[in-house]
């Protein structure tokens, strides 16, 4: 992507990188390079775990695509925060409507999260999906992993 002269860019740019909050909380990083003049979009995946005691939902929100790196803290944040609960009286939900397609190597990471979901013991497990190819993706990990109790909707 070129985007032509930027000279209020390069003021802002102290160390050659801004980040920029883009809507519905998807955050990618901007990289200027001043020896080719233009910038470079490279997005991030995230995700926000949050406990819903009244409803006895438990929320994964998951979007863009996986980082290796990240994935170790979300494993730890999910542990801990599944050992506060008694998981057997809650629903697991995975919101994916922001997920992207991953690459082939990242499906073994994504089998043993799911495999995570499922040895929790979540009375239940719902992936809500609107990209075609993610839902088929993420059937394919739930069939190799053979967990019963998760449920894919469309949304």
């Amino acid at each position: 992507m070129t985007f032509g002269p930027l000279t209020l860019a390069e003021g802002m740019l102290k160390y050659n990188r801004i980040q920029l909050l883009r809507p519905k909380t998807k955050i990618a990083k901007y990289i200027y390079r001043k020896d080719v003049g233009t910038m470079d979009l490279k997005p991030k995946g995230s995700y926000e775990i949050k406990v819903e005691p009244l409803e006895k939902k438990f929320s994964v929100f998951v979007s863009g695509n996986a980082d290796p790196a990240a994935v170790q803290g979300f494993v730890n944040e999910f542990k801990q925060k599944t050992g506060e609960i008694n998981t057997g009286e809650y629903e697991l939900v995975v919101d994916c409507r922001e997920m992207k397609v991953e690459a082939q190597e990242m499906t073994d990471k994504l089998a043993s999260v799911f495999q995570m979901y499922d040895q929790a013991g979540f009375k239940k497990i719902i992936f809500e999906i609107s990209n075609v190819i993610v839902k088929m993706q993420i059937h394919r990990v739930l069939r190799s992993t053979g967990i019963k109790n998760a449920e894919i909707v469309d949304v």
